[in-house]
């Protein structure tokens, strides 16, 4: 990968993070934020969360490139949890993304655990493409398709 992509996806993901970050003196922030405003930073707390934690619970801090980091946030913010915030659902979007916590974990879990076999679990780098590839292995094993959130 270039060294300069590579840096700037690190710097994007490191932007993803801090955006989802809970800033010094958040309730009084908070209080100030339009609705929408509030469910996107939710919507993007619950993907760092997903993804962090199925990055732990597989020790690849090291392995995982920022590419793949960075689509793996990307993904889960834009494809899963924002459209979870739809007008059209008949529940408090909240309660929605909450109740999703877990399967978010669970369907980064999986694609990041066959993405590490796939490249070989002691030394591999896992690349966006790597999860790429992963995720069409793992369609079929994800609970966030089962519940035709996307696909």
């Amino acid at each position: 990968m270039n060294p300069l992509f590579y840096q700037v996806y690190g710097e994007l993901t490191e932007h993803y993070r801090r955006t989802a970050a809970p800033p010094a003196g958040w309730h009084e922030i908070w209080q100030r934020r339009s609705e929408v405003a509030q469910l996107d930073l939710l919507a993007m707390q619950l993907a760092v969360e997903a993804v962090d934690g199925a990055i732990a619970a597989h020790d690849l801090h090291r392995r995982l490139r920022p590419d793949a980091r960075h689509l793996l946030l990307t993904n889960v913010h834009q494809m899963i949890v924002l459209p979870l915030l739809a007008p059209a659902t008949d529940r408090d979007p909240r309660e929605l993304l909450n109740g999703f916590r877990q399967d978010l974990l669970h369907d980064v879990s999986v694609v990041l655990g066959r993405a590490a076999a796939q490249t070989g679990y002691e030394d591999g780098e896992i690349s966006g493409h790597a999860v790429i590839a992963a995720l069409a292995d793992t369609w079929s094993e994800l609970k966030t398709v089962l519940a035709n959130v996307w696909g």
